[in-house]
């Protein structure tokens, strides 16, 4: 996989831009590329920008929490890009509860506002040692 080239986006850590458009596979495949851009190996909040052929165009790290969720700014990245859909990961190693009230909701909001402009929340994931878990919204 080439290096990313990171830059800063509004509201965001850092922006990878992935050269190599490397096709994700579902879920699964999301989930490795958040263990892999999760570098310090904590906590981390990612959104995962994809493309019309299941192709990775970017990975953002949006912070530690929820609480950094804001889905007119996700959604405006993903249309920047070109990205028909995006994939929100939550990378926290040690995590084995489900979701909380406010990532139930973030769902459901990105959900709406993405179906409005035909961009599409692919998946709400929560990566962890124990495994992963889909949010529903």
């Amino acid at each position: 996989m080439k290096a990313p080239r990171a830059e800063r986006g509004p509201g965001a850590q850092a922006l990878w831009l992935c050269g190599d458009r490397r096709t994700l596979v579902g879920a699964a495949g999301a989930a490795t590329q958040v263990r892999v851009f999760a570098a310090d190996g904590g906590p981390s909040l990612l959104a995962l920008y994809v493309g019309r052929n299941s192709e990775l165009l970017g990975i953002e790290r949006l912070g530690r929490t929820e609480a950094v969720i804001e889905a007119p700014s996700i959604v405006g990245q993903a249309r920047r890009l070109g990205a028909t859909g995006f994939i929100l990961a939550h990378y926290d190693p040690p995590r084995s509860s489900g979701p909380t009230a406010g990532e139930l909701r973030a769902s459901k909001e990105l959900r709406r506002l993405g179906e409005d402009v035909d961009v599409y929340l692919l998946h709400h994931l929560i990566v962890g040692d124990h495994g992963l878990r889909e949010i529903a919204g």
